[in-house]
């Protein structure tokens, strides 16, 4: 939690929310302001994994009910996009929202695609992932409605598509800042790069190699690793042995592995005391349960990250405020990525109409939790694959906790 709350609450919450939104029909319907306007009024559709079907419940008194961890993801973005859309309408805005179950599975979303309403959206938000968000894009293609894919940090087609949006930054993008900062600030220490010998790892480095090789020959200096890769655990002699003891050691892991990367920290941690260690990772890493909090502590553990939440500022504790009021229970992680994401489109949206497509303004979240560097990716010099936020934090494990650096 990311403003923490009572868990048996929360869920009390969630569901009855869900019932009151999902229960009965496919489709939620709020207009905003007076339908007779219909020259400024925009429709914003919501196609989200609530999976009403999949509530089940024993004991509502209780609290005795199971919620798919997806249903609950659901009802706090939408919770706290539904505040960004109240905030919009005080701004000017009319539109329409339709909100949709889209679950999980290939004949639900079919059959939503397939509703009329959906047809004249000006803008979709979700689903989520897997097949349901690449037959939403295929959709949102053919009928040319922007589409914005709320937390997914992959594109899901290998055809392009200029109405697809990522509001997180991709694996390569976050593989590419590390590289710029490599260069801006370790640039003269020694640089190790740990990997494993599989797929996984080594399409993050591949992504670090074909970026090194851009940015050589464009004239920027080439940044020396040494290598050391296993395809099982890394015995602590070979990881020593790649490590100068007279100087500062940057030691950048393109791993996901949580496995492999508490392994490789432990033995960081034990190598504390004799050699000067800073390790770099991935972003997941913010996400791991199963590694000591101490290990990253002790390793100086940076990641980059598509969302940082400053609790202490006032915009968010407004937010904060305003959440509690709404629904009665502290706002999530994915709370506020709702509101973040839903002001800063929806107020795009307001803006340019159905020049949406065109500039996006660089700016900060409201809630300091997200910035926005919307951009074009390319796959040719004029073909746009797909648009990505390509803003990025860096954070860095201090005294048990992620703490966003200052000069990042």
């Amino acid at each position: 939690m990311i403003f923490g709350s009572g868990k048996t609450f929360r869920k009390t919450l969630l569901l009855l929310f869900l019932l009151s939104v999902c229960i009965g029909s496919n489709l939620f319907s709020q207009v905003t302001e007076d339908e007779d306007e219909k020259d400024e009024q925009y429709t914003i559709a919501f196609l989200l994994p609530f999976n009403a079907s999949k509530v089940f419940i024993r004991d509502l008194q209780q609290s005795d009910f199971f919620l798919p961890n997806e249903t609950q993801i659901a009802v706090e973005f939408y919770q706290g996009a539904m505040l960004a859309i109240d905030s919009l309408k005080k701004m000017g805005l009319k539109a329409t929202v339709l909100v949709y179950d889209a679950g999980n599975d290939s004949a639900t979303i079919n059959a939503i695609l397939k509703k009329e309403p959906l047809e004249d959206a000006d803008l979709i938000i979700g689903p989520l992932a897997g097949y349901a968000l690449k037959a939403t894009s295929s959709f949102c293609f053919n009928e040319h409605i922007p589409l914005i894919s709320p937390l997914s940090a992959a594109y899901v087609s290998s055809s392009p598509n200029e109405f697809f949006i990522l509001a997180n930054a991709t694996m390569r993008t976050h593989c590419e800042a590390v590289y710029d900062y490599l260069l801006k600030r370790e640039l003269t220490h020694h640089l190790v790069m740990v990997y494993r010998k599989n797929a996984q790892d080594q399409e993050l480095v591949k992504y670090i190699k074909d970026y090194r090789a851009k940015k050589t020959y464009m004239s920027s200096p080439e940044l020396k690793f040494a290598e050391l890769s296993d395809s099982s655990k890394m015995r602590l002699s070979n990881f020593r042995d790649s490590l100068f003891i007279t100087d500062k050691n940057i030691v950048l892991v393109p791993s996901n592995d949580e496995m492999f990367v508490r392994s490789l920290l432990q033995k960081v941690a034990s190598l504390s005391a004799d050699y000067n260690i800073e390790v770099i990772g991935m972003p997941t890493w913010s996400n791991f349960d199963l590694v000591p909090s101490e290990y990253f502590d002790s390793a100086k553990v940076m990641i980059t990250s598509s969302f940082w939440l400053d609790k202490t500022s006032e915009k968010a504790a407004g937010f904060k405020s305003q959440y509690v009021s709404a629904y009665q229970t502290n706002p999530t992680e994915y709370s506020v990525r709702g509101y973040d994401e839903l002001f800063y489109f929806g107020s795009h949206l307001m803006q340019m109409g159905d020049k949406f497509l065109t500039v996006f303004p660089r700016t900060a979240g409201l809630t300091a939790s997200t910035a926005y560097d919307v951009v074009p990716v390319l796959r040719q010099e004029r073909d746009v694959m797909y648009r990505e936020n390509k803003s990025i934090f860096f954070l860095q494990h201090q005294n048990g906790k992620w703490m966003k650096l200052k000069t990042y």
